[in-house]
């Protein structure tokens, strides 16, 4: 396992015991790494924004302070879990009245790590069937080079 696959799965861990402590997932976690191997831990909570600034504005601004503070700081690797919404469509092979392609949104706690050159995602599903929500094992990791944290250590 890379170092970046090892942050990814420390970062799913950690996020669920976030959890299963809270009942709830109300921040962005963070695990940073540094080039003798040390790891810091911490949370951004995205309670401060003017409420005229959309999803997209705030998570810019986020990934702007957090360049700052891994510059500022030596970071070589890092990992974030975040609440997202995962949308799920339904594709029949033969569309009938009955059967129409169906949407579902479900959230999931998303989890992602990188490097200058690793960026992967892997998601996590919130399950809320009985009496305690509880989250659905680690999805296949994919790369993300699509994420808005990508870029945050290679200086782009």
């Amino acid at each position: 396992m890379t170092p970046v696959g090892s942050l990814l799965r420390a970062c799913s861990w950690r996020a669920e015991k976030i959890y299963r402590a809270r009942g709830r997932f109300d921040c962005v976690l963070w695990i940073a790494e540094y080039s003798d191997g040390r790891r810091e831990t911490w949370e951004t909570q995205c309670t401060n924004a003017p409420s005229s600034a959309s999803d997209g504005a705030v998570l810019d601004r986020l990934a702007e302070e957090m360049r700052e503070v891994f510059t500022d700081r030596g970071v070589v690797r890092f990992s974030c879990a975040y609440l997202a919404n995962k949308t799920t469509r339904s594709a029949p092979i033969e569309p009938t009245p009955l059967m129409a392609p169906a949407e579902w949104r479900r959230p999931v706690i998303i989890v992602e790590a990188h490097s200058a050159e690793e960026h992967w995602r892997a998601g996590r599903e919130i399950i809320k069937s009985g009496r305690q929500p509880a989250l659905a094992a680690l999805s296949q990791v994919q790369e993300a080079e699509d994420s808005i944290y990508a870029p945050l250590l290679s200086g782009a």
